[in-house]
Order: structure tokens, then C-alpha cells, then sequence
């Protein structure tokens, strides 16, 4: 969940995904958030093979709900 854009992790994520769902096929990844990587990750993981288990899932207003399940994945993070 985050803006689409460099150093929030949104790649190094989409990979750790692929390799672990290798051993856990019925794992499925929402991405929450839209930005100028939209295309770029979309392309990647179409490349994956990872369509049907990683979305994009654009803006969500229910925010509240989806954080019993959310990856902080950035490098660095501060307020």
C-alpha cells in the first residue's frame, strides 16, 4: 500500500512474492496505491507469470480493513 513510485520496495516485493509462491501457490498479493510504476510493475508481473495472484488494486478507501494483512517493504521510512 503506497504511492507507485522508486524506493517504496513495490519490485523487490513483486520478486520476494514470486519466489515464495513457488512454495505456497495459493498465496495471493494485493498491491494497494496507483503512481507513474503502475505500467512498470503490471509489465512485470505479467513477465512473473503472476496475473492471476498479484493485483493492482488502484486507490482503496478501506483502508482500515485491508492492514491485518500489510508488508511495509521500503528501505527507508520516516514521518
Amino acid at each position: 500500500m503506497g504511492r507507485l513510485v522508486e524506493g517504496k520496495g513495490f519490485e523487490m516485493l513483486i520478486e520476494a512474492f514470486a519466489r515464495a509462491s513457488t512454495h505456497q501457490p495459493d498465496l495471493q498479493l494485493a498491491i494497494i496505491g496507483e503512481g507513474p510504476l503502475h505500467a512498470v510493475l503490471q509489465e512485470r508481473i505479467d513477465a512473473l507469470g503472476l496475473a492471476a495472484r498479484v493485483h493492482l488494486c488502484g486507490h482503496r478507501e478501506d483502508l482500515q480493513e485491508l492492514y491485518r494483512a500489510f508488508v511495509l517493504a521500503t528501505g527507508a521510512f520516516s514521518l
